[in-house]
């Protein structure tokens, strides 16, 4: 059964996020971080097969929380999502991190079929 984590600092983005999930994939184990820092703690103990991570967050950016990701739980896949990039700007970042991109306007029609996409990859 896979593990999502779900990184925001917006609690009510989190909230969104986490019963989309669930209302199409119950039996799935999610996590949530309200910042970086808390998402690297999660990652080290357990790596997700994928990360809902935020581009835009106070204290260290899902740029650089994505960076450090990669050598603490270099198997995770992850689908940054914003509302402040425009999808061409955000596409470029997540393809030098080995990610994709969703904007948050479209997380209720694109993010399930993305993160379905990354667990068969």
């Amino acid at each position: 059964m896979p593990h999502i984590l779900i990184v925001d600092d917006q609690e009510f983005v989190r909230e969104a996020l986490h019963n989309l999930i669930k209302l199409d994939q119950p039996a799935w184990q999610l996590s949530e971080a309200s910042d970086g820092e808390k998402a690297l703690e999660i990652c080290q103990k357990a790596e997700p097969e994928v990360v809902v991570l935020d581009i835009v967050m106070d204290g260290m950016n899902g740029i650089e929380t994505a960076y450090r990701m990669r050598q603490v739980a270099p198997d995770s896949k992850i689908v940054f999502i914003s509302s402040n990039y425009t999808t061409r700007d955000a596409c470029g970042m997540a393809r030098l991190l080995d990610g994709s991109f969703v904007p948050k306007s479209e997380a209720g029609k694109v993010l399930m079929p993305t993160i379905k996409r990354l667990l068969t990859a």
